[in-house]
């Protein structure tokens, strides 16, 4: 027996219980036969058992006989879902698979490239990596000056810088000719600005030549001065070593 069964059975066994109650009631109240009393109390009571039966058949599904649990509740047959899920899972896993495989072999592709690009850096972008910008040997940060003949520092209006391959400066050129410095010791400064701040006298080649040092860099500068007829700097230009051009 099923759900709907029992459903129904027990709508029709509380209807006749009603009815059956009503007709002892009327018999009991009327007096008659003892007979008819009987009888309707046995109809009565086996009204109300089937009642509790069948309550008890919807209550414990398992008691059914002739149906199963999901047809109590018409559930649909599962195994064309679940097949259905399972294909989705398998496309969903083999394009997750075929992603990942693309993934990586473009990232072993960019790897690939990337190493390949360092291999072919020169020595002097290697160095250049190294230090700070807007330095000799360094890369030039074009934000910082104004495009003219040479590069034009927008902050320090006395430095004018030149570059070569990949934007690294080669050339720095301090104009003091409206403020002339008095020494060569009091230029020291202007040059660490632009080289490091350890950069020392090394070598004199001239008197208008000098070979400046940097200890933590380990970089030799090439410094030229123009000299005014005061004998004052009046402008102070900073080469890379001969060697690393």
């Amino acid at each position: 027996m099923d759900y709907y069964t029992a459903n129904t059975f027990k709508i029709i066994s509380i209807v006749a219980l009603i009815l059956f109650v009503l007709c002892l009631v009327i018999l009991v109240a009327k007096k008659c036969n003892k007979k008819f009393i009987i009888l309707t109390t046995l109809i009565t009571i086996a009204c109300g058992v089937s009642v509790f039966y069948f309550q008890h058949v919807e209550d414990n599904p398992k008691l059914s006989t002739t149906t199963d649990h999901k047809e109590r509740y018409d559930f649909p047959e599962s195994s064309s879902s679940e097949e259905s899920v399972s294909e989705s899972s398998s496309e969903i896993s083999s394009s997750a698979s075929s992603d990942n495989t693309s993934s990586a072999k473009t990232e072993a592709s960019s790897s690939a490239e990337n190493s390949s690009s360092t291999k072919a850096k020169s020595s002097q972008e290697e160095l250049a990596d190294k230090l700070p910008k807007n330095v000799e040997y360094g890369y030039i940060d074009k934000n910082d000056f104004t495009k003219e003949t040479m590069y034009h520092s927008k902050e320090f209006d006395y430095v004018y810088v030149s570059t070569g391959d990949h934007d690294i400066i080669k050339t720095v050129k301090l104009d003091f000719k409206d403020l002339p410095l008095a020494s060569l010791d009091e230029a020291l400064e202007y040059i660490q600005d632009w080289t490091s701040r350890d950069t020392q006298l090394q070598s004199k080649v001239d008197d208008r030549t000098y070979i400046y040092h940097s200890a933590s860099l380990n970089l030799n500068y090439e410094i030229k001065l123009v000299i005014n007829s005061q004998g004052e700097i009046t402008r102070v230009s900073i080469f890379p070593d001969d060697s690393l051009i």
